[in-house]
């Protein structure tokens, strides 16, 4: 594990990063997130990796009371972005792949949302427990 993957939190409506400052980085949009999975993908893919599937909930919880459809296509929308952000990296592409199943079944936005949520605290454990070799 590298101890910076694990200096990523999620809080209320944006992420807390430790970069390589003293003070933690604030990202509040897809955008923010994207130019950090671009930097980080080659040498920190664990950090690129959590980044992405934070990056999906932060734009997906930047809309108040959405539908189901309305969820699936931001969903949609944060995949696309994150791919081109990413260059395709194997990593990024499993965390998309991820992100896109766990809401395949749901019933509700809020479910959705839920799970989502649920896929990124899990990529990111698995990152910091076993690195890439969990991903899957």
């Amino acid at each position: 594990m590298n101890n910076a993957e694990s200096m990523i939190e999620w809080k209320d409506n944006h992420i807390s990063m430790m970069a390589d400052s003293v003070e933690p980085i604030q990202l509040y949009s897809l955008a923010d997130v994207g130019e950090y999975v671009s930097y980080y993908q080659v040498e920190k893919q664990g950090k690129a990796s959590i980044l992405t599937a934070y990056g999906i909930v932060l734009f997906v919880y930047q809309y108040e009371k959405p539908t189901l459809e309305e969820v699936q296509n931001q969903l949609l929308s944060a995949c696309h972005f994150m791919n081109g952000a990413s260059s395709n990296s194997p990593f990024i592409q499993t965390v998309l792949l991820r992100m896109s199943q766990c809401i395949s079944k749901c019933k509700s936005a809020n479910e959705a949302r839920t799970n989502l949520f649920h896929e990124a605290i899990k990529i990111q454990i698995e990152w910091e427990l076993t690195g890439a070799n969990s991903m899957n």
